[in-house]
Parts: C-alpha cells; sequence; structure tokens
C-alpha cells in the first residue's frame, strides 16, 4: 500500500513543473504495478465468494449433469458470476461484491454489467434479481473480446462473420507470402 498511498506528482505548465499533489483515485491506468494490484484484488473476490460458496451460502451452478460446478470466471477485467437464477442468491451476490468494494475501494459499473437468465427462470426471480443487484437483464450476451458468448446452438451463420474476416486476412496474406507453386517463402526470404 506505500507505493500506492504514498505516491507524488506534478503537472508541466508550460514547461514548469507544478507543485506536488497526491492523486486521490489510486494508481493511473498504464502504471507498471496496475496488473498486480488488479489480480491481487481480484484474488480477494474470488476468496469472497469461495468462502460464501463453502458455507453454502453461494448456490454454484453444475457446468453439466454429474459434472462440476461453477460459481465465477476472472478474465482481464472482466468477470462473470453464476448462481442459481432466486432472489435471495442475488443478496448473496450483492453481499460479496458490496464486501470487495468496500476492502479495495472499487466500485461495480451496474450501467455496463448484466444479468442472464435461463428460460425456464420465473418473471418474478429475474425482477427480484435484478432489482436487488441494481442490474438490467439481458437475454443477448453480446461479444467478448470479438467473438459472440453464445446462448444457444452453434451455427455456421453466427460465425460467418468471423469466418469471412479471416478469409480476407488469408487472401491478403497469401498473395504477399506465397507463391502457387510453394517455393518462395514471406517477402522473398529464404
Amino acid at each position: 500500500m506505500q507505493c500506492i498511498s504514498t505516491c507524488t506528482m506534478r503537472v508541466l505548465w508550460n514547461g514548469e513543473p507544478t507543485e506536488k499533489f497526491y492523486p486521490s483515485r489510486g494508481i493511473r491506468q498504464g502504471d507498471p504495478l496496475s496488473p498486480y494490484i488488479f489480480v491481487a484484488c481480484m484474488e480477494r473476490l474470488s476468496h469472497l465468494i469461495e468462502g460464501a460458496v463453502n458455507n453454502g451460502r453461494w448456490k454454484p451452478v453444475l457446468v453439466a449433469r454429474n459434472g462440476p460446478s461453477i460459481h465465477s470466471l476472472f478474465f482481464a477485467n472482466d468477470i462473470v458470476l453464476f448462481a442459481e437464477a432466486t432472489p435471495e442468491q442475488g443478496q448473496v451476490i450483492k453481499e460479496c461484491l458490496d464486501r470487495f468494494c468496500i476492502a479495495s475501494g472499487q466500485k461495480v459499473s451496474e450501467a455496463k454489467s448484466r444479468v442472464f437468465f435461463s428460460r425456464n427462470t420465473p418473471s418474478a426471480a429475474i425482477v427480484g434479481i435484478c432489482d436487488t443487484l441494481s442490474m438490467a437483464a439481458t437475454e443477448d450476451l453480446g461479444k467478448y473480446l470479438g467473438i459472440p458468448v453464445l446462448n444457444g446452438r452453434v451455427t455456421r451463420v453466427r460465425f460467418q462473420y468471423i469466418i469471412n474476416r479471416i478469409d480476407r486476412k488469408l487472401a491478403g496474406w497469401k498473395t504477399r507470402c506465397l507463391s502457387l507453386a510453394g517455393s518462395r517463402l514471406c517477402h522473398g526470404d529464404h
């Protein structure tokens, strides 16, 4: 915490440094410590969730019948949480997130967050969970890292735009790097 709480900054104003000041928002994006601090914070959130799972309060989702259960996925700065679709579980999720936010100084972006429900979730439960979490429900998980997050059957049509993009990139690459005989290497390198 000393690395975060004791740092000072100066701004060059017309070529002259201003007086030192202390940032009030923590470290800035791009700071070399930022990824490590983020990972440490997410580890704490993971421990909070695992604690709630272990004491039976958080009910994770089964991946498959007789398969393992899953309660969370962390990737870069995105988190996907899985739980039984009941208002009580919504409250458990909120409590874990609130405890994490108080401890870390982070804040959940409710405007960017969405809740996805299976088709058989009762509408009263959907409303209750969304109200508890202050997040909107969604029927489309959209794309993640440019790939659709599917909530249905995988079809060629769903991925056609990706196939088209790859074909266009390969076509350009092939014309620059490959000969029809296959004897010439990229850019004439041997």
